[in-house]
């Protein structure tokens, strides 16, 4: 249906714009919609509405871009996302957004309420919890939005464009260097367990995680400096406003490059280089001749053993796997459009691939939880613990006199 509607528009649009095509055989040319309604039929027509239109920009980057665009010059026909595109789009958006923050905000508060579980991994994990809350809140909200609004339309005027790029980019930069920090803490605890007595600690980490975010927040704030609102004329409608960016795209090119190198390519290499050095260890029988100076989330600070630390990095591995391969379509295309800029090239905009990678960075952010909750028995534990309020096991955990008599009981 693509081709052929793309092929089918273009011809009918150059009749059109050339004078070649008219209606009831006057001079006087319709407008471009009701031609091509009367020419197309109602499939073609719905396809070409869908394919003019653009949500408003968030961090996947539009292709509109900046004063320049024609968007302020002239007037445009009324155009909304078809019937099938907002269910599909609300239905599953709207899923992740719900499991994703209630997950993320569970992951805090276990962490936050279990005693033992505060070690130098779940810091890390919790940071990443937050920032997955901030990429959820600032960007899918907005998204279902935008499948119900005409064409474009931003409402949150000019100083909620900034923020909600801004904070969509902090929440995605702040994701993966907590990703990279833990991977790097995995490696020292185990590879070089000596060293970690002195490095591998809850203090340190909070410490790092601070620097994280203190640099994600640094490399994001041009964001709120780089970005408009500017106005749509839409036929027959008052005039309304969409977040766009503040220069032309081309200008933009550096960013997303760095972005890509800094925060994709540069922690996977990170990642697969240590974990490849974890695997060694692990796996060669070196893991014996060290005592154990760092505790995570699934080792028992009784008697540590080998599959225990097994058992966590898998874990770990797991969600860098998944970070790789989910925002794999995003990366891909902000790549193949960079390039289409610099040659002068039409950019690759297809609405339902562009959902589908914007879905995909949103399951990113939510099935954090869920990987925990299949992977941790700890996590687990805690989490049933929280959601069947069992206030008294975590009273217990908090008050020596109250476990010791547990641990009696147990006895």
């Amino acid at each position: 249906m693509d081709v052929v509607c793309s092929q089918v528009v273009n011809d009918t649009l150059n009749a059109i714009r050339s004078g070649v095509l008219t209606a009831n055989g006057t001079d006087d040319a319709m407008d471009e919609y009701s031609v091509l309604e009367k020419a197309l039929g109602a499939n073609c027509t719905d396809w070409w509405l869908s394919s003019i239109n653009r949500t408003s920009m968030d961090f996947l980057g539009d292709d509109t871009g900046g004063p320049n665009s024609s968007f302020s010059d002239k007037e445009e026909n009324p155009s909304y996302f078809s019937r099938d595109y907002r269910l599909v789009g609300t239905l599953f958006q709207g899923l992740i957004l719900l499991v994703g923050v209630l997950g993320n905000l569970l992951v805090v508060m276990v962490v936050y309420r279990t005693r033992s579980m505060h070690s130098p991994t779940n810091c890390y994990l919790v940071s990443l919890a937050a920032a997955d809350c901030v990429v959820l809140i600032a960007s899918v909200p907005n998204e279902i939005l935008s499948y119900y609004v005409i064409g474009s339309q931003w409402i949150w005027g000019p100083i909620g464009c900034a923020v909600f790029v801004f904070l969509q980019n902090l929440g995605i930069n702040a994701s993966s260097l907590s990703l990279t920090a833990f991977t790097v803490e995995r490696y020292i605890a185990i590879c070089h367990p000596m060293k970690a007595q002195s490095v591998c600690t809850v203090k340190r980490a909070k410490k790092i995680v601070g620097g994280v975010w203190a640099f994600a927040f640094c490399y994001s704030s041009p964001w709120l400096g780089l970005t408009i609102t500017e106005p749509i004329h839409y036929k027959g409608f008052q005039t309304v406003e969409r977040c766009a960016m503040k220069l032309s795209r081309e200008e933009y090119l550096g960013y997303f490059f760095a972005d890509i190198v800094v925060f994709y390519l540069v922690p996977l290499l990170i990642s697969c280089i240590l974990y490849g050095l974890i695997a060694r260890v692990l796996f060669n029988g070196h893991f014996n001749k060290y005592p154990e100076v760092c505790r995570h989330d699934n080792q028992s600070s009784v008697d540590p053993t080998k599959s225990s630390r097994v058992q966590v990095v898998k874990m770990l591995v797991v969600v860098v796997v998944i970070f790789a391969t989910l925002w794999l379509p995003y990366r891909g295309m902000l790549v193949y459009n960079s390039f289409a800029t610099m040659h002068s090239k039409p950019s690759f905009m297809d609405l339902w691939f562009l959902m589908f990678a914007k879905t995909c960075v949103y399951i990113n952010s939510a099935i954090n939880p869920i990987l925990y909750t299949a992977m941790s028995i700890k996590f687990r534990r805690a989490f049933q613990r929280i959601l069947l309020c069992g206030r008294s096991s975590l009273n217990q955990q908090r008050s020596p006199g109250t476990q010791m008599r547990h641990l009696g009981h147990l006895a």
